[in-house]
């Protein structure tokens, strides 16, 4: 598999809601970081945050807006993360509230699998559409 057919199956496994396909596209010692996984995570935890998600936000989507190719197995890839917040987080009730927050991953590949994923995104936006903080 090419490492661009990589990055764009690792986000369609996630508009699927396919957490073990979401695992698929990582090596065996891989990680992967956000600031709601906290540190890297491996692609078994992975798994469960993904579920954790999925569960939080039913209708959970990842929209890109741009990847840009860095080198042949460096990608950074621009999206929003989109849904409404219906289902529990962690110690956190749902707010029933829908988030559209603009996020970055920067992507690293060896021989056509994911080694790590490094992801950022506007948590105080996340956390005002949410509800949990005043803007």
């Amino acid at each position: 598999m090419s490492t661009d057919k990589t990055v764009a199956g690792y986000y369609d496994a996630w508009n699927r809601h396919d957490p073990d396909a979401i695992a698929d596209f990582f090596n065996k010692n891989a990680n992967y970081s956000d600031p709601s996984a906290g540190k890297a995570v491996t692609p078994i935890a992975l798994v469960e945050y993904a579920k954790t998600m999925f569960s939080a936000f039913p209708d959970y989507t990842l929209q890109i807006s741009a990847v840009s190719k860095v080198d042949d197995n460096k990608y950074v890839v621009e999206y929003h993360i989109i849904g409404a917040n219906t289902g529990p987080l962690p110690e956190t009730p749902p707010s029933n509230k829908k988030v559209f927050v603009q996020a970055v991953d920067i992507i690293e590949l060896e021989n056509g699998k994911i080694t790590t994923i490094r992801g950022f995104f506007d948590r105080l936006t996340m956390a005002e559409q949410l509800g949990w903080i005043q803007e």
